[in-house]
Formats: C-alpha cells, sequence, structure tokens
C-alpha cells in the first residue's frame, strides 16, 4: 500500500520542484491549494482548501504517513497576518495531526527564523517551537535565499533590477551575508532531507554553500555585465527610516516594514556538498547576462 502525503503550499515553486523526485508508486500525493487547479499528475490529489480552515482539510490526515508544512505567507503589510496564518494555522495543523496520528510532520522553514527578526521571522521560529514541543516525530528545513524563481521577488528581484538598469540601491551593514540556492537545486536537496535521511527531531538546512553581502553579489553582477553599473550604499539607519515610514502610511512603498527587520536580522547556515550545487550565483549570472 502507498504512503500517503499530505503537502500544504502545494502550488509553491519550491513544492514544484519536489514533486517530481517523489516516487507516485510509493507515495500517494494530497495537496492542499486555495484554488482548485488541475494537475497533470494523475498520482497528485489536489484538494481547495484554507490552511486557516481545518475543516476544509482535516478529514485528509486520516491515514496520513507525513504531512510536508509549506503554506506560509511571506509579505504582508498587515503584520497580524504572519502571526495567524504561519503560526495560529500551523498550530491547529499540528494539533490536528497529532489527534489523526499522522507519523512524520515536515515543517518547511526559513533560514531567517529568529523571535528578533521581524513578524514573518517571529512566526515562524514560534510554529517551530511548537511543533518541537508538540509533536513525536517532526522535521524542520530552514531554506535560504533562491535565485533563479521568480523575478518580482527577493534576491532575484535585485539580480533582475541590476541586470536591468544602470543605478541600484542596496542596503548597507547586513548582520548575516546571503546564502542563496539555485532553484532546480531545492528539489534534490528536500527530496533527500524528507525521503532519504531518516534522522528526525532536529532542525535542517538548505541553502548554496557561498556567502555574499549585497555589495559582494552587485559586484559579481557588474564583473559579468561588463558595463557601468553604480551602486549606492543605503545605511541601516535610513533603513530602518524607511521601515517605520511604511508602518505608517496607508499604501505600499515596495517593500512591507518587517522585510527590512529580515534583511538586518541573524541567519542560519548549514554546510551542503558541492556535489549538491548544479549552478553557482556567478555562473547563473554569467548565463543571465548572455540572455
Amino acid at each position: 500500500m502507498r504512503k500517503k502525503v499530505f503537502i500544504t503550499g502545494i502550488t509553491s515553486s519550491i513544492i514544484q520542484q519536489l514533486i517530481p523526485f517523489i516516487n507516485s508508486s510509493e507515495y500517494q500525493i494530497i495537496g492542499l491549494s486555495r484554488n482548485l487547479i488541475s494537475e497533470k499528475n494523475d498520482a497528485i490529489k489536489i484538494i481547495q482548501g484554507n490552511i486557516q480552515n481545518p475543516n476544509t482539510y482535516k478529514k485528509y490526515l486520516i491515514d496520513c504517513d507525513i504531512i510536508i508544512h509549506a503554506a506560509a505567507i511571506t509579505h504582508s503589510k498587515n503584520e497580524k497576518k504572519y502571526e495567524e496564518i504561519n503560526f495560529i494555522a500551523t498550530k491547529n495543523l499540528i494539533d490536528f495531526a497529532k489527534k489523526w496520528k499522522v507519523k512524520t510532520f515536515i515543517y518547511i522553514s526559513s533560514n531567517t527564523a529568529n523571535l528578533n527578526n521581524g513578524a514573518y521571522s517571529k512566526s515562524k521560529v514560534l510554529a517551530e517551537n511548537y511543533l518541537q514541543n508538540n509533536f513525536k516525530r517532526w522535521k524542520i528545513i530552514r531554506i535560504s535565499e533562491i535565485f533563479g524563481g521568480a523575478k518580482n521577488e527577493g534576491l532575484e528581484k535585485l539580480i533582475q533590477n541590476s541586470l536591468k538598469k544602470k543605478f541600484v540601491l542596496y542596503p548597507k551593514n547586513m548582520s548575516s551575508k546571503f546564502s542563496p540556492l539555485y532553484i532546480d537545486d531545492i528539489g534534490t536537496l528536500l527530496y533527500e532531507q524528507i525521503f532519504i535521511n531518516q534522522e528526525k527531531n532536529k532542525i535542517f538546512h538548505i541553502n548554496g554553500n557561498e556567502h555574499f553581502t549585497f555589495k559582494e553579489i552587485l559586484k559579481l553582477i557588474k564583473k559579468n555585465q561588463k558595463k557601468s553599473l553604480i551602486a549606492l550604499g543605503v545605511s541601516r539607519n535610513i533603513m530602518f527610516l524607511i521601515m517605520r515610514i511604511s508602518k505608517i502610511i496607508p499604501f505600499n512603498i515596495g517593500v512591507v516594514p518587517d522585510q527590512i527587520e529580515r534583511l538586518y536580522g541573524l541567519k542560519t547556515y548549514g554546510n551542503i556538498d558541492d556535489n549538491n550545487i548544479t549552478l553557482k550565483l556567478e555562473s547563473y549570472l554569467k548565463k543571465s547576462v548572455k540572455k
């Protein structure tokens, strides 16, 4: 009999990288999505529901072997939503998983998870703590910044803007460097951690094996572009002033307040073998310049 895997955030780019590696002859996949979508893979059953409404998903947890919980809100001007979705909804999912005797709970977290890194990061670490204290077999996987994915967010947005523009701003004096990972590598690393590595009740990290500041990334872009790029660093004080202003004004200015706290907060990393990295950042930049 196939093992039953319940996945939240099934349509996210990270989980979409994982899906092709899961053997459909061994695992039956049920994915939770806010929108009812058609899935080309016959081995996957998509159910329409909301992580905040247990009535839309709880019956699917019966006889479930593994939960992979990846659903989350990452950018919101309303910071209360981080608590409601990333912590409280996760807490409810954990409670129902425990009630229905789900064997293993996999929580997809962030390498910024920390009580002092803003509302998003706080919500992630609160969920981590609740899982550790209330579930028998768990695994937390903290994922770093991704490049090569959506071009309108995060590190990839900086890369794309820098390739197109002659002048860019970047935040200076961050506490931790980025350890970016190529989007196509995330699937194999996730699969190994979830389905191959049998260690449980530990926090694991998935990240690149090189570390960069914003300035160092911009230097790489400038080097591979072979054209003029003016990069102006913005001080920590000004960045936090922007954060305070964005909390007050009623409209979005292109960054939500807690993103700045996240940028300047401490990040955690793991050691990733070079054999698991198919494309490093500089090689990706060279390819991007040629397009």
